[in-house]
């Protein structure tokens, strides 16, 4: 079929080109007249369309797994090396008490997470597993990412209450908005 035009090829010789040049064989008996799949042929024999994200070497996959496993893993040993620090994560309504295990396995740390509830904050790819509803001893700077945390979901709305002082006039908003304040309780 070299050397011949693909308009002077039989329908079902441009099928068969068409299979050659990549196409599948269902799509190509899909076509019915010459015309549409001389066109595609055409196509598919200027160049070989690129796809939207190039394909990645192997090499390339590899480095890039081992870049990121050794931020993980370089964060990981700082963290092993921090002061430990005493925390306890409180559960939620129909929590378990979280369990989790630390093992050396092939020389490295490694956490499992037995049973209960957990938190798992991560630093730099670094996942740390803390067990809640216990008092465990953790890195210094997880003990402070997770404080940070639920200071912030503490501090969350207090804006909004009523109870709070407004800062224009030095007295409750609930006060400077007409309603009646909490009834004090009896000094005894």
């Amino acid at each position: 079929m070299k050397g011949i035009l693909p308009e002077e090829l039989t329908l079902t010789q441009l099928k068969e080109k068409a299979v050659k040049l990549g196409m599948s064989k269902e799509e190509a008996d899909l076509f019915t007249t010459k015309a549409p799949l001389v066109a595609t042929i055409k196509i598919l024999e200027k160049k070989k369309v690129e796809t939207l994200t190039p394909p990645v070497s192997p090499k390339e996959e590899r480095e890039d797994e081992q870049r990121w496993l050794s931020k993980a893993e370089r964060m990981l040993q700082i963290l092993l090396k921090q002061p430990r620090v005493r925390f306890l994560i409180p559960l939620e309504p129909k929590e378990k008490p979280g369990v989790v295990r630390e093992i050396m396995e092939k020389g490295r740390f490694k956490q499992i997470h037995v049973s209960g509830a957990v938190e798992t904050p991560q630093i730099n790819g670094c996942k740390w597993i803390v067990p809640k509803g216990v008092m465990v001893d953790i890195p210094e700077q997880i003990a402070d990412l997770l404080a940070e945390s639920y200071r912030m979901t503490t501090e969350a709305g207090q804006n909004l209450l009523l109870d709070r002082i407004d800062p224009a006039t030095g007295r409750p908003v609930r006060e400077v908005l007409g309603q009646p304040s909490a009834p004090e309780e009896p000094v005894e």
